[in-house]
């Protein structure tokens, strides 16, 4: 059997993101299409949404790719994103802060 690796995502998206729905709508995604990816998404005091999602590195690529896809990413002006390990926290769940 082959070792499925963990991997960290973290996000930060600009724009008109918060106020919309951005977070609950993220939440939905990951918990519909996306079972396997834990973390969190939260608001950030300078209008920005941050993202940390864990999971196999092939679902949060996938993830991202949604979260920037025509349907999705209204209100976006700019998003950053890198891919690393796995930290020391492990996430149960996805949920919104």
């Amino acid at each position: 059997m082959q070792k499925t690796t963990c991997s960290r995502l973290t996000a930060r998206f600009e724009g008109e993101v918060q106020g919309v729905g951005f977070r609950w709508r993220a939440v939905r995604l990951v918990r519909e299409r996306f079972p396997g990816v834990t973390g969190e998404v939260r608001n950030e005091f300078d209008g920005s949404v941050s993202l940390v999602a864990e999971g196999p590195e092939g679902e949060l690529r996938r993830l991202y790719a949604c979260l920037m896809s025509a349907q999705f990413a209204d209100g976006i002006e700019t998003a950053r994103h890198c891919c690393e390990p796995a930290g020391a926290r492990r996430y149960e769940v996805f949920s919104a802060r």
